[in-house]
């Protein structure tokens, strides 16, 4: 019998299958693509969408969504530009204030009330004996031309002769029933009555060293008479302090 050509016959189909074998298990899975499922839906069903695999970070750099949620929270910045003027505040809003500020060309009440020139009506004349720049010759009109309209007007009883008196901020004037200056008497020592830099509240020695030596000295008053008047400064006996100053006639 003639076995040898059934052998090799059989023999070269083995060779075939195996070779065949070998190369479908060499062949990659289904073109698989990274991170997606092996597994074909069966028949019936919807395949599922391939599970996208978590990214990998590097060490010391953000992942692209975390840059992106970072991009998303800056805030909208206006787009302002250099020629276009900044808003502006209404009035009445908060941190705001309208309020008038004191400059020394805004005088408060008090600075504008008139009272003698530093350099025409402070220097005491003898000669012309004057209290507060007025003189007895003075009437109301020349009065009022130099302070205006006083703070309050009043009568004061004499039996011979009843006198009008002007109040002012600091001194009085009576006038009599001619209109004319009968008295004048300063009644604050915040106010300049024109002694020579003397003013309400100072010592003896001060009026002496203003006014000279008085014509009359008392423990009690100081006189200084000139041209039918008398400048009466009237002292503290004790603290030897002016308490009033004062420029009327010479009664005869």
């Amino acid at each position: 019998m003639n076995h040898c050509p059934n052998i090799c016959k059989w023999g070269a189909v083995l060779l075939l299958v195996a070779v065949s074998a070998g190369c479908n298990s060499a062949r990659p899975a289904a073109d698989q693509l990274p991170g997606t499922s092996t597994s074909a839906p069966r028949f019936g069903q919807v395949a599922s969408p391939p599970v996208q695999q978590p990214e990998k970070l590097e060490a010391g750099k953000p992942s692209q969504l975390a840059a992106d949620a970072q991009e998303s929270a800056k805030p909208v910045e206006a787009n302002l530009t250099p020629d276009m003027p900044a808003p502006s505040t209404p009035a009445g809003a908060a941190g705001t204030t309208d309020k008038k500020v004191q400059t020394s060309s805004n005088p408060t009440p008090s600075e504008t009330s008139k009272q003698p020139s530093e350099t025409s009506e402070s220097t005491y004349d003898a000669k012309k004996p004057s209290l507060m720049g007025l003189r007895l010759s003075d009437t109301k009109t020349t009065v009022k031309q130099k302070f205006e309209a006083p703070a309050s007007e009043y009568e004061m009883d004499d039996d011979k002769d009843p006198l009008t008196v002007y109040e002012y901020e600091g001194f009085i004037v009576g006038f009599n029933r001619l209109n004319g200056v009968e008295f004048i008497e300063v009644t604050s020592k915040d106010i300049n009555p024109g002694l020579n830099g003397l003013y309400l509240g100072q010592k003896v020695k001060d009026a002496e060293t203003a006014l000279g030596k008085p014509d009359t000295n008392t423990n009690y008053a100081l006189h200084y008479k000139a041209n039918g008047t008398v400048l009466k400064l009237d002292v503290d006996p004790k603290t030897e302090t002016i308490q009033s100053i004062k420029l009327f006639a010479v009664k005869t």
